[in-house]
């Protein structure tokens, strides 16, 4: 098959019926159900070794067995509220978090999100930037809207692409950045002001 893709929206929907945790425990249901299948197949053999071998391939691939370490892992990395804490009074950031969590728990090849710095602080952004590449990056296509300078790194302006709507022409990418109106270009530049003042301090 060909790849699958996961997308984050500005305003992400969360099941407000389940707290935090279950929405986790959500977004991975067809593992759950999966090893629940796998369970009651163990449990009783006779006739269902085909079967049996099917699952444990499934089990395998999907790495089911560390299903409730990986839970653990992206709820440390991304800062989750309490498992137990009620999504329907999170903050804007804290709700965006969560939806994360539960997109990458679905492993999807390619990530779309759009403008994941939204109700992020500066400092939350460049820790968010910083989990992109050191968590998502080896294992993901991760393509990202941003007007905000935080969620732009001087080091690989090569990535940057600029999406402008041009008179007849409509929309236009481009990797020239620098080329670009200056409105379009303001998020680089503040970021190269700001880099530039830290070198010189």
């Amino acid at each position: 098959g060909g790849a699958s893709i996961g997308y984050l929206s500005q305003e992400p929907p969360l099941n407000d019926e389940l707290d935090v945790w279950g929405n986790l425990q959500e977004a991975v249901k067809p593992l759950l159900d999966l090893e629940a299948r796998y369970n009651e197949v163990c449990a009783d053999m006779e006739g269902r070794e085909e079967e049996f071998e099917e699952l444990q391939t499934q089990m395998d691939h999907h790495d089911v067995w560390n299903l409730e370490s990986r839970l653990d892992q992206a709820a440390t990395a991304l800062r989750l509220p309490p498992p137990d804490a009620d999504v329907r009074v999170l903050s804007g950031g804290e709700r965006r978090r969560v939806a994360l969590c539960k997109l990458l728990l679905r492993q999807p090849d390619i990530l779309l999100l759009d403008e994941p710095g939204l109700s992020l602080h500066g400092t939350a952004q460049a820790d968010f930037l910083r989990f992109i590449n050191e968590r998502l990056a080896d294992r993901h296509q991760v393509i990202y809207t941003t007007h905000s300078p935080f969620l732009i790194e001087p080091d690989h302006f090569e990535r940057v692409r600029t999406v402008e709507d041009v008179p007849k022409k409509g929309t236009v990418v481009s990797a020239d950045v620098f080329r670009s109106q200056p409105g379009t270009a303001l998020p680089i530049l503040t970021k190269m002001g700001v880099e530039l003042f830290q070198t010189l301090m």
